[in-house]
């Protein structure tokens, strides 16, 4: 079996069986390459004695021999692609239709990662997570229902007498099911904040064709008896799939896609369009067209050939295009190169240029070009080189610099685990053939978390980690060890190389202990893991619902204090939020009561919120001192004097921000956009309730002092109109870039009129080399990077040594004179040395040269 990402699922375990009858089970998972992922090995050698063999109920196949010698349908054990063996074990157990053998843990050699736990056959009562070394633990428990519990929470359900929910009761939420009328209720039980709140969600299902799976038709959010409902569009009919094709939401704006079947596979979908914010379905603010391609025989899976949309350069014929085009190479799915091809200005001209980054994979196979890294080892689903964005030349980068990055990897014969995992990134300031920047990866362990790696600098930074949960247990850097610790899988405590740390504590009481919670109770920076000898402390308490109530910072007082110790509260903030989990009020200052509704403890200070049916940010409120006789500011309405009112498009992109010079005036900020969501116009100042069109404002006074911004087709600013760059009239400014989208060159309105710029200069890996005028008079600030070259330092003290410079910014030449920087082991700046110009040979100790130091 082919898979959509090109993945081969291969099932050679046969199993024959009177019933159901004949089965084939999963055996091997490659990639596109036929290269192994994984292999499922199945036997019976490990199962405990008494198991019922894995031919009872086999049919005697033409010869007379059951054909079940595969071993299925029992995994012994599975081997991934590093190398690593996970095995699997079973226990017997005596069941209402006799003894059965069921799973009992998944181990690495004598680690057990995974032990599961039964309370009869077919009921699961427990999943214990490397139970050695975690307290990690999921439970089940079945009482005319299912539950399960994790340490973040319980979750029940109750079934009908046809098996199906009817009722899902959490923590947090319930759940009910109405099968007569398909629809399902969302029940949120508010905490008693601010006003008492009730919120729930139901949900209707839509046709669904009779053996399609139900389509969600609509979800109607109800909070305090108001009602928001989103519509969810679908395309497709009773004799051909169904996708879904957009969303109504409750102010009425569509963002929707179209689709059309393929000619030659007409269950197959392909989508051609997107449409994001319109008012009836119809062509959004931004839209986009797809086409496809499609993969070799042996994976012809689906891929987007290009992504199309309209120019923002002014001027082009209606219906130019910018373009996205993906290309592979022959005969695979592996990306070859990424092109991009649109409308920018250089010099004031209009040009078409194309970028591209290229990806190599193996200088073995014919025309598979990869200059840097010749031959190496085919790489399987991952690229040895990565060329560009740069201008291309037929099938590679044109000769102009550009980024490379190569990536090698461990070979299929290395040891395990680190075979086939990424041996060291190699980066080419210069380009190929010259210097190189290369971070070897030396260790991983048996779950693929690297282990060692060694910077350019030849820093070793080492790792240790908790196994298969991927969390990281120790980092060692420069002699320096950072251990981190958990609680039922959940950060608990950070020690720092200098032996303090800092505890997240998920329990109530003051030494870390009491009943777990999914929610940090407590932090503090503390002498010990329990939060002894604690120095600074911040407590958290929760609504109901989980969301914040209030933050109460403390201070120990004296240099340390003891888990039992109260300290003193310097300062307590508050929280209300909406149904959401936004945040809709925050005071400063009072008393906490985590049982009072929200209103009746008034902190001195508050700021009030309102947030729209999408969760932007639609109302800030001044701060106000909550006296308890004046009502808060109304941000909901859009009218109050003490709010700031926002306002989004179709698109949910902002388009306007209203704030009141007094009760009654209001300034409007207005933003005008282009079709690919770039801000192209903001007008500060304007009247009006409304902010208009970009080609029809509602305030023409107000749009003729804006301030225009014109974007090209890869994103860049091109041209800059404010108000305030001319004499006579609005001036502007104009940039232009390279293929990497870096800044090459720089004109304002001055500099136009003496016909001069500002250039940019950069190195292969995108590094900014040098700014300085267009008529080379000076040198505004030159930037050197990684090692030293011979005699540069060589009159520093050994204490103002340059270290650790490899990949970053070494010196610094503007108008002082010289500007040295040397780095820890962590890559943070520990001095600067500054010589006073033209020379870098003078001792530091002479006047106009200083050496800084940091940390």
């Amino acid at each position: 079996m082919i898979t959509e990402d090109g993945r081969r699922l291969e099932y050679g375990a046969y199993w024959a069986g009177l019933n159901p009858g004949a089965k084939h089970f999963l055996t091997r998972i490659a990639n596109e390459n036929n290269e192994t992922i994984a292999t499922i090995n199945y036997g019976t050698q490990n199962l405990p004695q008494g198991c019922p063999n894995c031919c009872q109920g086999c049919d005697a196949g033409a010869g007379g021999t059951p054909n079940c010698t595969s071993g299925a349908p029992y995994i012994d054990s599975v081997t991934l692609a590093n190398g690593t063996a996970l095995d699997f074990r079973y226990v017997l157990m005596s069941g209402p239709n006799g003894t059965e053998c069921v799973l009992d843990h998944v181990s690495k050699g004598s680690t057990v990662l995974v032990q599961y736990s039964y309370s009869r056959v077919g009921e699961l009562s427990a999943i214990a997570y490397e139970p050695a070394t975690s307290n990690v633990v999921d439970t089940y428990s079945y009482d005319g229902g299912f539950a399960f519990e994790t340490p973040r929470g319980k979750l029940g359900y109750s079934f009908d007498n046809q098996g199906r929910v009817v009722e899902s009761a959490g923590t947090l939420q319930d759940v009910t099911v109405d099968w007569a009328t398909r629809a399902f209720t969302n029940n949120l039980a508010r905490g008693p904040y601010g006003e008492t709140m009730s919120a729930s969600t139901t949900y209707s299902v839509g046709n669904a064709y009779g053996t399609m799976e139900p389509r969600l038709s609509s979800s109607t959010e109800t909070v305090n008896g108001a009602a928001a409902t989103t519509q969810y569009l679908w395309h497709g009919t009773p004799t051909t799939p169904g996708a879904e094709a957009g969303t109504i939401d409750p102010a009425g704006h569509y963002s929707t896609s179209t689709f059309s079947q393929h000619t030659s596979f007409p269950y197959l979908l392909e989508k051609t369009s997107s449409d994001r914010g319109s008012p009836d379905g119809g062509t959004g603010l931004e839209h986009e067209d797809y086409t496809y391609t499609y993969g070799p025989a042996q994976a012809p899976i689906q891929r987007v050939d290009e992504v199309r949309k309209d120019t923002i350069i002014p001027g082009l014929p209606l219906g130019t295009k910018a373009v996205h085009k993906s290309i592979y190479w022959d005969g695979t799915n592996k990306l070859k190169e990424s092109q991009r091809t649109g409308y920018t200005v250089v010099n004031g001209t209009t040009e078409h240029p194309t970028y591209s980054t290229f990806y190599y994979y193996n200088d073995a196979k014919p025309g598979w070009f990869s200059p840097c890294s010749s031959g190496l080892l085919d790489s399987g689903d991952t690229y040895l080189e990565v060329h560009g964005p740069c201008a291309p030349d037929s099938d590679h980068c044109a000769a102009s610099e550009h980024p490379v990055t190569a990536y090698h990897y461990w070979a299929p014969g290395a040891a395990v685990p680190k075979r086939g995992e990424l041996h060291k990134v190699i980066r080419y300031p210069e380009g190929c053939g010259y210097r190189t920047l290369v971070t070897p990866y030396v260790g991983y362990d048996d779950y693929g978390n690297v282990t060692e790696e060694t910077d350019p600098n030849g820093v070793t930074t080492t790792y240790t980690w908790d196994g298969p949960a991927h969390r990281m247990l120790t980092r060692s850097i420069g002699g320096h060890t950072t251990t981190y610790g958990y609680d039922n899988g959940e950060l608990a405590r950070i020690q720092h190389p200098k032996g303090n740390y800092e505890v997240f504590c998920h329990r109530p009481n003051g030494d870390c202990t009491g009943e777990w919670n999914a929610k940090v109770q407590w932090k503090a920076k503390a002498a010990s893991s329990n939060g002894d000898g604690w120095s600074e402390k911040v407590k958290y308490y929760y609504w109901p619902d989980g969301s914040l109530n209030a933050e109460e910072y403390i201070d120990c007082g004296t240099t340390s204090c003891g888990t039992g110790a109260a300290g003193t509260i310097r300062k307590i903030k508050r929280f209300a939020s909406d149904s959401h989990g936004n945040q809709i009020r925050e005071g400063q200052g009072g008393t906490k009561n985590p049982q009072a509704p929200f209103f009746t403890q008034r902190s001195p200070i508050e700021v009030v919120r309102a947030y729209d049916h999408a969760d932007n940010l639609s109302g800030l409120g001044q701060p106000f001192v909550n006296d308890g006789l004046t009502p808060p500011p109304d941000c909901t309405s859009g009218t109050d004097s003490r709010c700031t009112a926002l306002r989004y498009d179709m698109a949910e992109r902002l388009e306007s921000v209203s704030e009141y010079a007094s009760s009654s005036a209001s300034s409007r900020t207005c933003f005008w956009r282009d079709a690919h969501g770039n801000v192209k116009r903001v007008a500060q100042g304007c009247a009006g309730s409304s902010c208009g069109t970009y080609e029809l404002p509602t305030d023409s006074t107000c749009a003729a002092a804006a301030m225009d911004y014109q974007y090209d087709d890869f994103g860049n600013l091109v041209k800059a109109t404010l108000p305030d760059t001319g004499t006579t009239q609005r001036g502007y400014i104009t940039y232009e870039y390279d293929a990497m989208g870096n800044m090459v060159k720089k004109v304002t309105e001055e500099m136009r009129a003496t016909s001069a710029y500002q250039t940019y200069t950069y190195d292969q890996m995108g590094r900014l080399k040098a700014t300085q005028p267009s008529d080379l008079s000076v040198s505004l600030a030159t930037y050197d990077y990684d090692i030293a070259t011979s005699g540069e330092c060589s009159s520093f003290t050994a204490g103002d040594a340059i270290t650790n410079t490899a990949g970053r910014l070494r010196r610094m030449t503007d108008s002082f004179g010289k500007t040295w920087y040397s780095y820890d082991a962590e890559g943070r700046v520990i001095r600067e040395l500054r010589l006073r110009s033209p020379t870098d040979s003078r001792p530091p100790d002479l006047p106009l040269a200083r050496t800084v130091r940091f940390g």
